[in-house]
């Protein structure tokens, strides 16, 4: 006797049912503003609909999908397999008497129907003149997109990858004290969280000189022809911010320069016309910078990038992925010439992206067909409007506004989504704040190459100002003042000095020990350094005392380096730290000089450790970024 097979909605109850007696499932939930928040969820069973054609939208037969199968959910802003009906609607809606109504079709329309053209150019043969005419804007503006957004589930025990849509659905869930509201309009992505005790996730990286069988969803393609709007690119165009609809912007290393558009034939591309550095034409390193679309203030991310390139050898030129510090993640190498292609894969997002030549084989690159998926948020990342968080249970978190409570040690953070309530978090499990800011130039950031941008003070613009070295590392600028150099209220002699020098004149390090004792110092103004038995600091100058009696005075706005110990070891880049606008740097904890006072909803007041009455307020739209000790309490 054959077995009839259990309907899907029976499963589905039944499954429901015992997820609700089960415990929480460890799980980073991953927000559309970028926010990531470690939470138990329950073994939610989901309805999934495999896309039944390789274009990817016809929808299959159902399926229960147990939460616990999945290692990772990725889900599209939009149902996937809706976007048909909603375009048709949206195409009623552009002959509607209402311009608000029109307006919103438009913009539907562009979002969802990059891969519906054919639907459209097929509604402007036979369409009215007005209607006509608002189609074509929007084949105009359409994105190009090479395959079919779906949701994604990647199956856990190594069984693969389901591509469909995700049937409706909702969670709740808390983090802290705050209650979540979870589903497809508030979450992108769902993994799963290592159980404790066990190796964190493999971090993948993957460089490929060949294009992969199967392109990532929603892939973008710069072709250099047209911009996504589909105006076209003449040559000599800057491409600066040409492909900012889509989240991406084009920079060149080559000072006074962009890159822009010129003429060239790369093989295996499309079209005459590429990208590069304009002057000196075809050299420096381009850099990608990608963004939320239509967000330029806030950094995105994306997990493939790939490009064409010309005028190439082996060896010579790189495609670099790095993050949103500017830190490397890896590199696609070229491997045969004169043309070629590279591209780069990473589980962790990808900021930035550099087409890198070696100027010893590389003197030119030319490059085509850039090519990444549409640029998510990030969080814990700079952000020109929100407080970016880090907690040290690893949820990070995009604020829009912060507050404190119980006397300075609980965060009271608001979210930029409307996901979840405030969030009250104890001072002590935060590990780092980001005020509001523009995402850093890469290589502007102190932890890119810490130890070279320590000391590189050559690259700071000359502002006459008096700066500090401690000996614990930190960073400082003096202020002048009539009892002479000061932080605040805070004599320059107070303060446990390693040197001064005025950015104008650079800081530099001396070629030997220069046995200093305490009281001494030493001047490095020529090949030799000058001696101090003593010094004082002056309302308008330094006063040195040489072992002969005689005073050396050296005024601020022309003051060398000055040393009063020996150069101290380059702080490691996760130390504890407290980093202004400015270019300052405040250490922190017990390997620093300083600790966290108290935190208000305006500034961060620190102290010196050795003195704790003296007090340094730091406004907090002063700061880049805070990394607070660990277990720390004002």
């Amino acid at each position: 006797m054959a077995t009839r097979p259990i309907p899907v909605a029976l499963q589905l109850a039944f499954a429901a049912a015992m997820a609700t007696a089960s415990p929480g499932l460890p799980r980073e939930v991953e927000f559309r503003d970028g926010s990531r928040l470690p939470v138990d969820l329950p073994d939610q069973v989901f309805e999934f609909s495999e896309a039944s054609d390789d274009a990817g939208t016809e929808r299959g037969a159902p399926r229960p999908l147990r939460l616990s199968e999945v290692d990772e959910l990725l889900l599209c802003a939009d149902p996937p397999f809706a976007r048909e009906g909603q375009i048709a609607r949206a195409l009623q809606l552009l002959e509607s008497d209402r311009f608000a109504e029109r307006e919103r079709a438009l913009n539907t329309l562009i979002r969802l129907a990059a891969n519906s053209r054919a639907v459209l150019e097929e509604r402007l043969t036979n369409a009215a003149p007005d209607l006509r005419r608002r189609i074509a804007h929007v084949l105009e503006r359409l994105p190009e997109s090479v395959t079919a957004r779906l949701d994604c589930a990647y199956l856990g025990s190594g069984h693969g990858l389901i591509q469909g849509e995700l049937a409706p659905w909702r969670m709740q869930a808390r983090y802290r004290d705050a209650e979540l509201s979870l589903d497809r309009s508030s979450v992108r992505a769902i993994r799963a969280v290592p159980a404790s005790g066990a190796p964190p996730a493999e971090r993948r990286f993957e460089a490929l000189s060949e294009a992969p069988a199967t392109p990532p969803a929603d892939l973008r393609r710069a072709d250099f022809e047209t911009r996504p709007n589909r105006l076209p690119l003449t040559p000599g165009d800057d491409l600066t911010h040409a492909y900012l609809d889509w989240g991406m912007t084009l920079t060149t290393s080559a000072r006074g320069s962009y890159v822009g558009v010129t003429r060239y034939e790369i093989e295996g591309a499309d079209g005459d016309q590429v990208a590069a550095t304009m002057e000196p034409l075809f050299e420096g390193v381009v850099t990608a910078r990608f963004s939320p679309p239509g967000d330029p203030a806030m950094a995105g991310g994306v997990h493939f990038v790939s490009c064409r390139l010309a005028v190439v050898k082996p060896g010579g030129t790189a495609l670099v992925a790095l993050d949103a510090f500017g830190r490397e993640l890896g590199r696609a190498v070229v491997e045969s010439g004169p043309s070629a292609y590279l591209a780069v894969r990473s589980s962790e997002p990808i900021a930035s992206a550099q087409i890198v030549p070696d100027p010893e084989i590389d003197d030119n690159v030319a490059i085509d067909d850039l090519c990444f998926a549409t640029p998510y948020p990030l969080a814990g990342v700079p952000h020109g409007r929100y407080f970016a968080l880090v907690l040290r249970d690893g949820a990070r978190r995009n604020c829009r506004e912060i507050d404190v409570a119980d006397g300075g040690e609980t965060i009271v953070a608001a979210p930029a989504s409307g996901a979840s309530d405030p969030i009250r978090i104890p001072l002590g499990d935060l590990a780092t704040l980001l005020p509001p800011r523009p995402a850093p130039d890469l290589g502007a950031d102190e932890e890119h190459d810490h130890a070279k941008a320590w000391i590189a003070w050559e690259d700071m613009p000359g502002t006459d100002t008096v700066w500090a070295l401690l000996q614990d590392g930190s960073r400082l600028r003096l202020e002048r003042s009539d009892g002479g150099l000061a932080i605040g209220s805070q004599r320059a002699s107070r303060l446990p000095l390693a040197a001064i020098w005025n950015d104008n004149e650079k800081l530099r390090l001396p070629r030997a020990a220069l046995g200093l004792a305490a009281g001494e110092a030493a001047a490095l103004l020529r090949a030799d350094p000058i001696h101090f038995a003593g010094y004082a600091f002056a309302e308008d100058r330094f006063q040195g005392t040489a072992d002969d009696g005689s005073t050396v005075n050296l005024h601020y706005g022309r003051l060398p380096t000055v040393w009063f110990s020996a150069p101290p070891n380059p702080p490691p880049p996760a130390s504890p730290r407290a980093t202004t606008k400015a270019g300052e740097t405040f250490l922190l904890g017990d390997e620093g000089c300083f600790e966290v006072a108290s935190l208000t909803g305006s500034a961060l007041l620190l102290r010196l450790r050795d003195e704790p009455r003296i007090e340094f307020p730091l406004p907090l739209d002063a700061l880049s970024a805070v990394r607070f000790p660990p277990r720390q309490r004002p």
